[in-house]
């Protein structure tokens, strides 16, 4: 595989469930070739990131707030695209804690500096947010509420 610089190819870690879905995806592609794109055009090419969007992100984001509205949560944002989910992960993985060095190794930058400087966001925490978003990350089952997170660990009067 090639990518833009040396640094662009790199292994990057996966939420549990993601790389249980990438797996199933790859499973019932024909293509036997391990090295073969997990999702390539018709003719098993790269796909330009208009297609990205397009064919692959906008369905996804489109069954996510299906599902997301059947549990009474809000949708994800318009206009959702490849880059504002990697300025998200980079933001999470700096809120969870992650040495810049990793993050920076992670998105294929070469300074930590750039990454911190670019897609690192600070996040305004709420009661109980960091533990649920680690939670999430780590691939926990189920996800507490917040205000029943809050009852359960709020002291006694």
């Amino acid at each position: 595989m090639a990518g833009k610089t040396d640094a662009a190819v790199h292994v990057v870690p996966l939420l549990p469930a993601l790389g249980d879905e990438l797996r199933a995806h790859a499973a019932r592609r024909r293509a036997t070739d391990p090295d073969a794109l997990v999702f390539p055009t018709s003719s098993g090419a790269k796909q330009g990131a208009t297609n990205v969007r397009r064919r692959v992100l906008a369905p996804a984001a489109e069954l996510a707030n299906a599902t997301l509205a059947t549990r009474g949560v809000e949708p994800l944002p318009d206009g959702l695209t490849p880059h504002s989910l990697r300025r998200t992960c980079a933001s999470i993985l700096v809120a969870l804690g992650w040495d810049p060095a990793r993050v920076m190794r992670t998105l294929g930058h070469t300074t930590a500096a750039f990454t911190l400087s670019v897609y690192a966001a600070s996040m305004d925490w709420t009661y109980g947010e960091p533990e649920r978003l680690r939670a999430l990350v780590e691939g926990a089952e189920a996800l507490r509420e917040p205000a029943a997170a809050k009852r359960e660990s709020a002291p006694s009067p």
